[in-house]
C-alpha cells in the first residue's frame, strides 16, 4: 500500500513538473513540418486481466496501477502535391504490481498521399507498432505483446467526370511474443476493386469486390495434427456515400459475404454482412456520429477462427471553447462464435456481448500543450468457452503532453 502511494506521488509529481516546464517553455509553431512530443499518464484499471466478477484474481489482486512516459515525432510534407506524412511514438509502460507486464510500445506510421496528372490518386503506406495485448479472450497473467505490420496501396483512376475506378491493396500481419499463444499469428491479405459514380455534392454510389485471404503460419505449418483456421472471404457489397448537407453525411456499406476456410468447411458460412455510419455537425461545437454493424470478424482464440458481429456506437465531442472539449462514446456488440476447432462443446459457444463506455476531457491552455483526463467502464456478459465469467472493469487515465 505504501509503495502504490508513492508511486502515485512520484506520477502525479512528474504530471505537475511537465505541466510547469510547459506553461514555462512551450512555443510550438503549428507551420514547422517536424513536430516533437513529450507526454506522461498515470492509469488505473480495477480488472486489468478482465477475470470473471467472482475470481479473486492474481495474487489476491485484480487491478493494477501504471505509468507511462511518451516520445513521439511527426513529419508532415507537400512535394509537389505529394503529401508525405510520418510518425513515430515510443512509450515506456510500467506497472506497480504485475511488473512482468512493463515493457517499451512503438508506434510508426508513413503515407505518402500520391497524385499523378488529373485522374490518377491514392495512398501507400505502412503502419507498425508493439503494445500489451486485449485480455478478454485470454486468460493468463503473464505478459502478451501484439505486433501488427500493416501495408497498403490504394489507388483511383477518374475514367469520366462521374466515374471513378479503384483498387486497393493490403497485408496486415499480427504476432505475438508469448510462445503459449504464438499459434494465433495472422496474416490477412486483402484484394479489393469498386467503381463510383458521383452523383454530385460530394455523394456517390458504387460497388465493390473484396476477397480476404486469412492465414495462419504456425497452425498451417502442422495443418494435419491441430486446428487450422486458415480462411478465405469473398464479398460483393454497395457502398453509398451520401452527403445530405455540410454538417450531416452518411455511408452505407452493405452486401453478401462468404467465408470459407481451407481445413474446417463444416464451418463455412455465408450472409448478408453491413455497416452504416453517420455523423452530424449539430452545430459549430458539437459533433455527433453513430455506426451499426453485421460483419465477420477473425478472432484471435485457438478455439475459435471467427465471430459474427452485430453492434452499434454512438459518439459525441463538444468543444465548450477553443481551449476544453470533452468528448463521450457508448458502444454495445453481441458476438455469436463460429469455426469452432475440433473437440470444442458447441453447447459453450453461445456467444456474448460487450458494453463500453467512456468520457473524457481534454484541455489546452497553450498551442501545443495538452492535459487529458478520462474514464471507462467495460462489461461482457462472459463466455463459457473461453473459460471467462461475466466481468466488470472501471478505470481512468491522466495525461500530460507537451508538442514543440
Amino acid at each position: 500500500m505504501q509503495s502504490s502511494s508513492r508511486n502515485t506521488r512520484n506520477s502525479s509529481a512528474s504530471i505537475f513538473l511537465l505541466g510547469y516546464i510547459v506553461c514555462t517553455f512551450a512555443h510550438a509553431n503549428p507551420g514547422d513540418p517536424l513536430q516533437v512530443s513529450a507526454g506522461v499518464a498515470y492509469s488505473h484499471d480495477n480488472n486489468l486481466f478482465r477475470l470473471g466478477d467472482n475470481d479473486v484474481g492474481y495474487d489476491g489482486q485484480r487491478g493494477d496501477f501504471s505509468r507511462q512516459t511518451i516520445i513521439g515525432l511527426t513529419y508532415d510534407q507537400t512535394f509537389n502535391r505529394q503529401v508525405l506524412s510520418l510518425q513515430g511514438k515510443f512509450s515506456d509502460i510500467r506497472y506497480d504490481h504485475f511488473t512482468q507486464l512493463n515493457y517499451h510500445g512503438k508506434d510508426f506510421q508513413a503515407k505518402l498521399n500520391w497524385y499523378i496528372g488529373h485522374n490518377l490518386d491514392g495512398n501507400l503506406g505502412s503502419v507498425y507498432n508493439s503494445t500489451l495485448a486485449s485480455y478478454a479472450d485470454v486468460r493468463s497473467n503473464q505478459r502478451v505483446l501484439r505486433q501488427r505490420e500493416y501495408n497498403f496501396f490504394d489507388g483511383g483512376w477518374r475514367l469520366h467526370p462521374h466515374w471513378r475506378l479503384r483498387m486497393a491493396l493490403s497485408r496486415d500481419k499480427a504476432s505475438y511474443d508469448l510462445a503459449s499463444v504464438q499459434v494465433i499469428n495472422r496474416i490477412d491479405t486483402a484484394y479489393e476493386t469498386g467503381l463510383d459514380y458521383s452523383v454530385g455534392n460530394g455523394s456517390t454510389v458504387g460497388v465493390l469486390a473484396r476477397r480476404t485471404e486469412g492465414r495462419y503460419p504456425l497452425q498451417g505449418s502442422r495443418a494435419h495434427s491441430v486446428f487450422d483456421s486458415s480462411y478465405n472471404q469473398d464479398e460483393a457489397k454497395l457502398r453509398v456515400v451520401w452527403r445530405i448537407s455540410k454538417d450531416l453525411d452518411t455511408q452505407l456499406t452493405a452486401g453478401r459475404v462468404r467465408r470459407s476456410h481451407l481445413y474446417i468447411s463444416d464451418e463455412d458460412s455465408n450472409g448478408f454482412n453491413t455497416r452504416l455510419v453517420g455523423n452530424w455537425g449539430v452545430t459549430n461545437a458539437l459533433q455527433l456520429s453513430a455506426s451499426a454493424w453485421r460483419e465477420y470478424a477473425p478472432l484471435e482464440s485457438t478455439l475459435v477462427s471467427y465471430s459474427l458481429n452485430r453492434g452499434g456506437n454512438l459518439a459525441a465531442v463538444w468543444n465548450h471553447s477553443n481551449k476544453l472539449r470533452f468528448d463521450t462514446q457508448l458502444r454495445y456488440e453481441r458476438r455469436a462464435f463460429g469455426g469452432l476447432a475440433p473437440g470444442v462443446n458447441l453447447a459453450l459457444a453461445e456467444g456474448d456481448n460487450t458494453r463500453q463506455t467512456s468520457l473524457g476531457a481534454i484541455y489546452a491552455p497553450l498551442a501545443g500543450v495538452q492535459f487529458r483526463a478520462s474514464l471507462y467502464r467495460d462489461r461482457r456478459s462472459g463466455a463459457s468457452l473461453f473459460g471467462l465469467g461475466a466481468y466488470h472493469a472501471n478505470g481512468y487515465s491522466l495525461n500530460a503532453n507537451l508538442q514543440f
